[in-house]
């Protein structure tokens, strides 16, 4: 048998110590630095030193050794209260609740636990799947003005794929609430600009996905789309605009109802601008707008 070491042991255990200092160290730096990663560490870093002081202070007291025994021990409790904290707050807690409510169908408590992250742990591990959920979140709670934008921001950081037929569904249908809630308000604008967005990703669908549900979709909805867009920028005036959609959607669907319907707007604008130009001294001008009402 070996005779037991003191002056080796308390070499080790200052060794041991030091080191463990500077994880604690080196984890409040990170704190300071980037909470984000602090709270992605924290756990790992906290098992892992927890079962290492858990050894090291059964080996001192078993080796007689108090003191190295009692900061171990001092040790062990400050990172197993890591591992505690890291279960109750910080990204890991946001997102395990912010799923719990998703997977609830309670679409605005998982958002608002979402939100939070994205906004506040940038750097997590859990931001890309976060900022997708999140997504997702205010999409199915109607929220579409913030399902656009936390959409279109995971197809920059390209945490979705931009090719998937799926998104672009997601998408159109996105634009076009949105834009119909615009057209309710009579801001007009707004409303035309996504209905062309929405008409952007149907016809993207009906072109890359022609054998699809949703490609049979698009077809169906496109000539409705270009029809509300033309008469949103109608009641805006912006009637060279709306004229152009018009004229569009009478050669690509002209035996669509809505295409059929072109000429009645046409007709509206044509003569609205006939008589701003007349009331603006614009003779000329008017006479050839009023000419082409007879066109149609």
């Amino acid at each position: 048998m070996y005779p037991y070491n003191k002056r080796a042991s308390n070499i080790t255990g200052v060794f041991f110590l030091i080191i463990f200092l500077l994880v604690f160290i080196g984890i409040g730096w990170l704190l300071f630095i980037d909470k984000s990663k602090f709270w992605d560490w924290l756990p790992i870093v906290s098992i892992i030193s927890s079962l290492a002081n858990l050894i090291l202070f059964i080996f001192f007291f078993a080796k007689r050794s108090n003191l190295f025994g009692y900061l171990f021990t001092l040790f062990f409790i400050i990172f197993i209260t890591g591992i505690i904290l890291s279960s109750f707050f910080g990204p890991f807690k946001l997102y395990k609740d912010a799923m719990d409510y998703f997977e609830n169908k309670q679409y605005s408590q998982s958002a608002q636990k979402l939100k939070i992250l994205v906004n506040n742990y940038p750097n997590s591990r859990y931001i890309k799947d976060a900022t997708k959920n999140l997504a997702y979140s205010y999409y199915l709670n109607g929220n579409y003005s913030n399902a656009i934008f936390y959409f279109n921001d995971s197809i920059k950081k390209e945490y979705v794929d931009k090719e998937n037929i799926e998104i672009k569904k997601i998408l159109a249908e996105c634009y076009y609430k949105t834009a119909e809630q615009y057209f309710s308000d009579k801001d007009f604008i707004n409303s035309g600009d996504n209905f062309l967005s929405s008409i952007t990703y149907f016809e993207d669908i009906l072109k890359n996905f022609p054998d699809t549900n949703e490609a049979f979709i698009a077809k169906y909805k496109i000539p409705e789309l270009l029809y509300k867009a033309a008469l949103a920028y109608k009641n805006d005036q912006k009637w060279d605009k709306a004229i152009d959609i018009l004229k569009k959607l009478k050669e690509g669907y002209a035996d669509n109802e809505f295409g059929q319907k072109a000429d009645d707007v046409l007709f509206d604008i044509y003569a609205s601008k006939a008589k701003v130009l007349k009331q603006n001294n614009q003779i000329k001008d008017s006479l050839i707008e009023f000419v082409k009402v007879f066109s149609l």
